[in-house]
């Protein structure tokens, strides 16, 4: 893939037409603004010239992101913003090359949380001061195949003593993924065999967080690794207690069933908050469905026979118990890993994009190839419901369809339909975002898929050292595409491959790896359970080490209803199957969204440079190790092709699609190896097979996207959302990491994004709601670096006993609030400070999943200054000039209903002494107003204005303009006239429009020396009065080789 790469750092920012017709472009300098929003491309500069292109970009307004809001006020008279969208990138450095991880990006699970002071404190939810750390659980079952089902043996999952399924044996399912809090531990309530050590816990346990065996307060066992399922009118029912937590508000033993359709299924009964961890003490991050028509809990040729437990039998309802159930940790110590044990806890890393597996072709010499795969342009999580658990990217799936074999003996490349869609349509509602028709793999095509939909992929790239970070564009296309882009193989890229090649599959999704013989912990007792175990001693251990996720569901056919009313739908696509697969016989009756899916687009640590990571993908071939199956194709079959389709075919030998042919004969085999079948006329289906228009289209399927990952603390709402809270956290609390902290580290590294003046163009710079000292500090550096730009500032709030504002429930106090800021003696004509917030009426979009329609409700939410300001400078600009003072009635009114804070004349006063521009509900107006237009400069010139200080910006980027037509002209006396020409006409047209008073320009001899001359270096100087000012400033600039300074 091509890579087009700078020699000096920094960024370098481009405009890329991706939505057809060319919109109209932005106009006027851009403001910037740093801050977070729904979606978006991050850490890279994006130019917009409305905020329906904003919204296209980044998402809607949410109400607790403030840069968003900001950006609507902006643009509502102005024509040009540059937003740079904010993730976490931890310290903003290269990741670790020992262990892959990012420094402070993303969590780690059971580690110490900020509490309400925002520094790391003891789970309070926990007894013994809740000092232990969490950990991360997996929840399983042993399961046997329901009568007539052949579900796992299917999926390739044999029992973990490699003995075939034979549908009495059980096999270690993976059915939940749960972390727990820190000073809180997980186990299972037991009642059979030696494994009952210690009365079964109640609910007026008092337990603290001993190690691994769940001691209580005492020493007395509390719990186990492995559990008792009672059924229970049929329902498999569990118990997990949770040891070290108080219960204060919520239980430490819960009881739960493993069937999805029971109202006590565990994903319905587990707490599923992330937020909400400590409280509960636990939060279930993944689930994974499995229906009683398929698999039931049975601990068959697993545990010992006995009269209370479930044995051989598959069939019918059960009574009884049986120790089937575990719950386990990873076999190493807490966030460690090895060769061939992976780490399950440490997910430190950054924010990544989603992406689906790699779409493959046809067979050729054995294997499929691979082909491209689908990036989306938005990085971090995307859900497609607000409803939906953190970290689920449930807003887009992709399929592929019309499949088709080129007629053209002379050109053979064949074509296919690309359709991006809604994650929660359906087959016979299909809701498609972008749709791309008649695609093809040949690279000199003008329907080649890189060219029709784009394969720029720009990003910063992080994982440079210091000074050498920089943006990178790789790829050849422009992207056309405004969601997704398109990641080519080299061989399709190169036309090295086949031309025959098409797109008939995907290889399988990315998984877990939990079932190798040093992947999960088993108990340390496990092979001491009396009577007849089937086995060895450890045999046991054997199988809850072996457990495994589920198979993706994937479509079984294309038929609905039983015999004799089945009837086909040729609306289903092949692939992943999005709804729930609830009945064996009817498995496409529900419409209903599996969560399954949902779950298995989480995101799970990939980044270890050595170690096995606990999730594996893109790996087709790789071979398995220490027990476990890394290639994704092969692991529980889950590779899926067009070719494992079963057809009908007709007296010509091409598939068919009769309706009784197709209802009764065209069905998927998830393990291929399909036999030509000429008495049932019945084999697997062929590239050829798709001549046939009706063929055609059912040569489809889909896939969902995984692993997009905001890279924040999902268990902390300020740390999650990156706000200032955050951030102030970090600055307090050096365990959190200072400037190195995930939120300070994003927004500096944003700022050094937005600071190179050769890349991006910027008169006015605002982090909404960031005013932390050093984000604020860094700013000011920024501008006054850049030369060209002025930061409007939201400065820190600090109550009555002038403590930070932390809370609603705290009250502003004005003169702690200006006596703070008066100590920090900030000294800058390029940042001005504003203060108070303001409540404003926002318009907050949301999109129904349902019929995919946006709804707009008004808000009122309390924003910071920088927001309402941004507003009254594009007004300011769109009626008058930026050398006119953006304060007073006629152009400071702010949108807004009313100042959070009430000023009286002395607050007013005070706050313009100490250079803090108030915002002013006067009585009677129409609403709040700018009532000042101080900078920061502490000297009492001219520059300590805003108006001035954009007059000089706006100068300094005009005179540059016209200043580069004279680089490399000969110097002499014409080319100092030419000079003079040039910037004469600039200082007019800002006299007339009551700019300055008079002016002065001198380029001549007096200015430019002959050692200049030499040295190739024309010098001039401008003298102006502002007006309305009695002071004059001389305005020195130098023209050179490598461009135009000063001024």
């Amino acid at each position: 893939m091509a890579e087009r790469t700078f020699k000096s750092p920094g960024v370098r920012a481009f405009e890329i037409d991706r939505s057809g017709p060319t919109p109209a472009g932005p106009t006027g300098v851009p403001a910037g603004i740093i801050g977070t929003s729904q979606e978006g491309p991050a850490f890279v500069p994006i130019t917009v010239s409305s905020f329906s292109e904003f919204e296209s970009k980044f998402g809607f307004i949410s109400g607790d992101q403030f840069g968003p809001i900001a950006a609507k006020e902006w643009l509502r008279n102005a024509n040009a913003l540059t937003y740079v969208r904010v993730l976490g990138a931890g310290d903003g450095k290269r990741r670790s090359t020992t262990d892959g991880t990012v420094t402070r990006a993303g969590f780690v699970v059971g580690e110490r949380q900020p509490l309400g002071t925002q520094f790391l404190g003891d789970n309070p939810e926990a007894n013994s001061g809740g000092a232990g750390e969490g950990r991360t659980f997996f929840l399983g079952c042993f399961m046997s195949e329901s009568a007539g089902s052949t579900f796992l043996q299917d999926a390739g999952i044999s029992r973990a003593d490699n003995s075939v399924l034979d549908g009495l044996g059980a096999a270690s399912v993976l059915r939940g993924v749960l972390m727990a809090a820190s000073g809180v531990n997980l186990r299972l309530s037991c009642s059979n065999g030696v494994m009952n050590r210690g009365n079964t816990p109640t609910s007026t346990m008092t337990s603290s967080y001993k190690g691994q065996n769940g001691a209580d307060d005492t020493g007395t066992t509390v719990g186990f690794l492995t559990g008792t399922v009672n059924y229970v009118n049929s329902s498999p029912k569990f118990t997990m207690l949770l040891p070290g937590h108080k219960g204060n508000n919520f239980p430490r033993v819960l009881t739960a069933s493993f069937d999805p359709v029971d109202r006590d299924y565990f994903a319905n009964v587990f707490n599923k908050d992330p937020l909400a961890i400590q409280d509960h003490g636990y939060v279930l991050y993944t689930h994974y469905d499995v229906y009683s028509e398929y698999a039931v809990v049975t601990g068959s040729g697993i545990t010992a026979t006995g009269s209370n437990e479930i044995n051989g039998s598959v069939s019918g309802l059960y009574s009884g118990s049986s120790d089937v159930a575990f719950l386990l940790t990873g076999a190493l110590d807490r966030n460690t890993s090895a060769a061939a044990s992976p780490n399950y806890e440490n997910f430190r890393e950054r924010f990544r994009a989603a992406r689906t597996p790699f779409i493959v072709s046809q067979k050729f010499g054995g294997s499929a190839k691979n082909l491209f795969r689908i990036h989306l342009l938005s990085d971090g999580v995307l859900k497609g419901k607000s409803s939906d658990p953190a970290g689920s990217n449930t807003k887009y799936k992709l399929s592929i369809e019309n499949v088709s074999k080129s007629p053209d003996a002379l050109d053979k490349y064949g074509t296919f339909d690309l359709v991006l869609r809604d994650f929660y349509d359906t087959d016979e509602n299909v809701f498609a975002y972008e749709s791309h028709r008649n695609l093809n793999l040949d690279p000199t095509s003008p329907n080649y898929i890189a060219r029709r939909i784009g394969d720029l992929n720009t990003f910063y790239d992080f994982d440079q050292a210091a000074g050498s970070q920089k943006l990178v564009v790789q790829g050849k296309y422009p992207n056309v595409s405004s969601r997704i882009r398109v990641e080519m193989t080299s061989d399709v890229d190169d036309a090295e491959i086949d031309a025959t090649a098409l797109p008939l599959g995907f290889r399988g999704l990315d998984h877990l790896n939990t079932s190798g013989s040093n992947g999960l912990a088993a108990p340390p007792d496990a092979g001491n359970l009396s009577g007849s175990i089937e086995g060895s001693s450890d045999h046991i251990a054997l199988f809850l080490k072996a457990a495994v996720q589920p198979p993706v569901p994937l479509r079984k056919n294309l038929a609905r209803g039983l015999s004799p009313r089945k009837i086909p739908v040729r609306s289903l696509y092949w692939g992943v199957q999005f709804e729930k697969q609830e009945l064996l016989n009817e498995p496409n009756k529900s419409t209903v969204a599996d969560p399954t899916i949902a779950n298995l687009t989480k995101f799970f640590p990939d980044s270890h440079p050595s170690n096995l990571n606990p999730l594996t993908g893109s790996n087709a071939g790789e071979s398995d190790s220490s027990g476990f199956v890394l290639d994704a194709d092969r692991f529980n079959n889950n590779g899926f092709t067009l070719e494992n389709v079963r057809v009908a075919t007709g007296s010509n030998g091409l598939a068919t699609t009769v309706d009784s042919f197709l209802v009764n004969s065209w069905s998927y085999v998830r393990g291929g190896g399909i036999s030509d079948s000429p008495a049932n006329k019945t084999r697997a289906f062929k590239v050829d097979d798709t001549a046939s228009p009706s063929v055609r289209r059912l040569a489809k399927f889909t896939m969902p996207f995984q692993q997009g990952f905001d890279g924040v603390n999902i268990f902390d709402k300020n740390a999650s959302r990156l706000n200032n809270l955050s951030a102030k956290g970090e600055m307090d609390d050096s365990n959190r990491g200072l400037t190195d902290g995930n939120t300070v580290g994003s927004f500096k590294k944003a700022l050094d994004v937005i600071g190179e003046k050769a890349d991006v163009d910027i008169q006015l710079l605002a982090l909404p709601g960031m005013r932390v000292a050093t984000l604020s500090d860094s700013a000011i550096t920024t501008v006054e670096n850049r030369f060209d730009a002025l930061y409007l500032m939201d400065i820190e709030e600090r109550d009555t006993v002038n403590s930070v504002l932390t809370s609603s429930v705290q009250n502003v106090s004005v003169t702690n609030t200006v006596s703070a800021f008066n100590d920090r003696a900030l000294d800058s004509s390029f940042a001005a400070a504003y203060f108070p917030d303001l409540s404003m009426d926002v318009q907050v979009k949301t999109l129904n999943s349902a019929t995919k329609t946006v709804t707009s409700n008004t808000s009122t939410v309390q924003v910071p200054p920088s927001v309402a300001v941004l507003g009254a400078f594009a007004f300011n600009d769109s009626v008058a000039f930026p050398w006119f003072a953006p304060a007073g009635f006629a152009r400071g009114s702010i949108a807004a209903n009313s100042t959070a804070v009430r000023l009286n004349e002395d607050n007013i006063d005070d706050l313009n002494d100490k250079r803090i521009n108030p915002i002013v509900s006067f009585p009677n107006s129409q609403g709040p107003v700018v009532f000042g237009q101080r900078t920061l400069q502490t000297a009492a010139t001219a520059l300590d204005r805003v108006n001035v200080r954009r007059l000089l910006i706006d100068l300094r980027r005009s005179v540059k303009q016209v200043a580069q037509q004279l680089i490399f002209e000969p110097n002499r006396e014409s080319t100092l006239q030419r000079f003079t020409a040039l910037v004469t006409p600039i200082m007019k047209r800002v006299q007339q429009n009551q700019g300055i008073d008079r002016f002065k320009v001198v380029i001549d001899s007096s200015t430019t020396t002959q050692a200049d001359i030499e040295n190739n270096t024309v010098r001039g100087k401008i003298f102006l009065q502002p007006t309305r000012t009695a002071e004059f400033i001389s305005l020195d600039f130098v023209v050179t080789n490598s461009g135009v300074d000063g001024l």
